[in-house]
C-alpha cells in the first residue's frame, strides 16, 4: 500500500518492529586510526536505483521528491531523540506518539525523520535503534520543510529541503544489512560541518557573554564523564542529567551538560583520553551560578565520535600525552575554573580526608566528579622547596603543554611544532616555555599524614611570597631559610580532592592555599 499523503495515515495500529541489535556506535578501542573515505570505502554505485527485495526503489537523500511511492532510503543514524507524546486532537482522550531521527547517506546529505505510531511501536523503536546504526526506511512520506525552517528550532539543521514521516501503518524502518554497510558505518566518522569550522574552548571563554545562547561547533577530547542522574522537574517531567568535562589544546577543563536520556546514555560510552568528539550546533551559555561559560547538548546537536579529520587526529595525540594527575598546567589563562576560597567552609582532619578519598573511589558520582574542597589545620611535615631545581620547577612547552626536561632539553612530544628541542631554550624564543613551581608535600595532624599532596603554581607562589622568577634568583641558603618558615609550623590549608581520570582507583589532592594559622582559630578546630 503506497503512501496516500493523508495525515490520518498516522492513526496507530499494531505492527511488527525491528529486532534488537547491538549498536556499532562508540566502540572506543583505544586506538585512533585516521583514513579518508576514499582510502577505505567506495560509495555504493547502485544506491540510487537498485531494487530492494522487490518492494521498492532505493533513493538517495539528495534525489528525494515529495511524491515517491515505495521509495527506500538507507542511512546511518546521526541523532535520536527520546520518545514524545502529546494529546490527539482528532481523538480526545488519546495521545499520539513519535520519535525523531536524523539519518545520512553521503558526506553532504542528511535528513530529519519522524516515526509515528502506537506507544508500544515507538517505545520499541527507541529501544532498538541506536545512534550509529544503519537503517532502511521503506515508503516514507517525503514532506517539504516549512519555508521559515521553523521545524529546525529544536532539530538538527540539515541541507535537505525535505523531511521524512514514517507511519507505523504504511512505512517500515528496520536495520540494514546490505553489502555496503561498511560505507555507511564510515559516514558516522565524518563531521557534518567543515573539519576546521569550530571554536576552541578558550575562544568560548574569552568571548564570554557575547556567545550567550549561541549554537556553535566544538572539537574536544574527554577529561571525565560524570555519573548520569535521574531528575524529576517541578512539572513532573523526568530527565536524565550528565556532566562531562571536556578539553582541548587551549583549555584543560570545560563543562558540557546533557539533559536527555538518549544523549546522557551516549555520553556514558565515552572514555576519557580515548574519544575525540566533533559537536555541531552545541549551545553555549553563561551560567550565573558558576559565573562562567558552559556548553549544553540539545536536540539540535550532532556528535561525531573520533572524526576522520586531521584536526581530530592531532587533538587525539595531544590528549593522549596529558597527565591528569597534575592538575596545575601552569597556564591560568587556559583554566577557566577559579575557586572561591571564601565558599569553602568544611573543616576536616587527615583521617576525614582519607575517608573522603575512599568514598570517592568506591562510590563515584557526578556530585564528586568536580572534586571535593575543604580545610585542614595541620603541619607541613615535608616541604622540600630547597631541592634541586629540576625537582621544584616544572617546565612545559607552550605549543603543546607537554613536559620539557630542562636537563636533557627534550620535549616529550615528538610531534611538537615549536621547532627543535634545543631551540626551546634559546633566549630568543624563551616565550615558548612555561615554568611553574611544583612540589609534593606531606600534611600531618594528630590523626595521621597525607602524603604526596601537590602544591604548585600560584598557590605556592602566594604562600612563599615570591614569583617563579624571583624564586629562581635565590641562593641555596635562602631557599633553606624559606623552607623552615613553613616546615612543621601550624598552617591553615585549603585543599581539593580530585579523581584521577586515567586511574579510576586513585585520587589526587592539591593545595589551593596555605598560610600560617591563627592560633586562636586553630584551637577551635583542634578537637576535629
Amino acid at each position: 500500500m503506497s503512501w496516500s499523503g493523508g495525515f490520518e495515515d498516522f492513526n496507530t495500529i499494531q505492527q511488527s518492529v525491528p529486532s534488537k541489535k547491538q549498536s556499532n556506535y562508540g566502540t572506543g578501542t583505544g586506538t585512533y586510526s585516521r583514513n579518508t573515505m576514499s582510502d577505505i570505502y567506495q560509495a555504493p554505485t547502485n544506491r540510487v536505483t537498485a531494487a530492494t527485495g522487490g518492494q521498492g526503489v532505493k533513493v538517495a537523500i539528495s534525489d528525494l521528491q515529495p511524491v515517491m511511492p515505495n521509495a527506500v532510503v538507507v542511512g546511518v543514524v546521526l541523532t535520536k531523540e527520546s520518545p514524545h507524546s502529546f494529546p490527539n486532537k482528532k481523538n480526545p482522550g488519546t495521545d499520539r506518539h513519535c520519535i525523531s531521527l536524523t539519518i545520512r547517506d553521503s558526506e553532504t546529505d542528511f535528513i530529519n525523520c519522524t516515526c509515528w505510531g502506537s506507544e508500544e511501536y515507538v517505545k520499541h523503536l527507541a529501544q532498538t535503534l541506536c545512534i550509529g546504526d544503519t537503517v532502511e526506511i521503506t515508503n516514507p512520506q517525503v514532506a517539504s520543510k516549512p519555508q521559515d525552517r521553523s521545524d529546525e528550532r529544536f532539530r538538527p539543521s540539515t541541507p535537505s529541503g525535505y523531511q521524512l514521516n514514517i507511519s507505523e501503518r504504511h512505512s517500515t524502518i528496520e536495520l540494514y544489512g546490505g553489502s555496503d554497510l561498511s560505507y555507511f558505518t564510515q559516514l558516522s566518522h565524518i563531521p557534518t560541518r567543515a573539519s576546521n569550522d569550530y571554536y576552541t574552548l578558550l575562544d568560548v571563554i574569552n568571548n564570554g557573554q557575547n556567545l550567550h545562547q549561541e549554537y556553535i561547533n566544538l572539537l574536544f577530547g574527554i577529561r571525565s564523564v560524570g555519573k548520569a542522574k535521574d531528575i524529576t522537574t517541578k512539572t513532573g517531567k523526568k530527565l536524565k542529567r550528565c556532566e562531562v568535562k571536556i578539553l582541548d589544546e587551549t583549555c584543560k577543563s570545560f563543562p558540557l551538560i546533557f539533559w536527555d536520556h538518549v544523549l546522557s546514555d551516549l555520553a556514558q560510552s565515552w572514555t576519557p583520553q580515548e574519544h575525540v568528539i566533533f559537536a555541531a550546533d552545541c549551545r553555549v551559555t553563561f551560567d550565573d551560578y558558576r559565573k562562567a561559560m558552559i556548553a549544553t547538548a540539545t536536540s539540535k546537536t550532532i556528535f561525531t565520535i573520533n572524526p576522520d579529520t586531521p584536526e581530530a587526529y592531532n587533538l587525539y595525540q595531544y590528549v593522549q600525552g596529558l597527565d591528569f594527575s597534575e592538575e596545575d598546567f601552569g597556564d591560568t589563562s587556559a583554566n577557566q575554573a577559579v575557586i572561591d576560597l571564601s565558599a569553602i567552609t568544611s573543616v576536616y582532619n587527615v583521617e576525614g580526608v582519607k575517608q573522603l578519598q575512599t568514598q570517592m573511589v568506591s562510590n563515584p558520582s557526578s556530585d564528586t566528579s568536580d572534586g571535593i574542597c575543604g580545610i585542614i589545620f595541620g603541619y607541613l611535615s615535608t616541604f622540600d622547596i630547597d631541592s634541586e631545581i629540576s625537582s621544584v620547577v616544572l617546565t612545559r612547552c607552550k605549543k603543546c603543554w607537554y613536559k620539557v626536561d630542562s636537563r636533557a632539553k627534550t620535549c616529550s612530544n615528538v610531534n611538537c611544532s615549536a621547532g627543535s628541542v634545543d631551540d626551546l631554550f634559546n633566549e630568543a624564543i624563551s616565550a615558548d616555555l612555561s615554568q611553574s613551581l611544583d612540589i609534593l608535600v606531606n600534611i600531618t595532624d594528630c590523626t595521621g599524614t597525607l602524603g604526596n599532596v601537590r602544591f604548585s603554581g600560584a598557590p605556592l607562589e602566594k604562600c612563599i611570597g615570591l614569583t617563579i622568577d624571583e624564586f629562581l634568583c635565590l641562593q641555596d641558603q635562602q631557599k633553606t631559610e624559606l623552607k623552615w618558615k613553613f616546615l612543621l609550623e601550624k598552617c591553615k590549608i585549603y585543599f581539593k580532592i580530585m579523581p584521577r581520570m586515567n586511574e579510576k582507583s586513585h585520587t589526587s589532592i592539591k593545595v589551593l592555599s596555605c598560610q600560617l594559622a591563627d592560633p586562636n582559630e586553630m584551637a577551635i578546630y583542634a578537637e576535629i
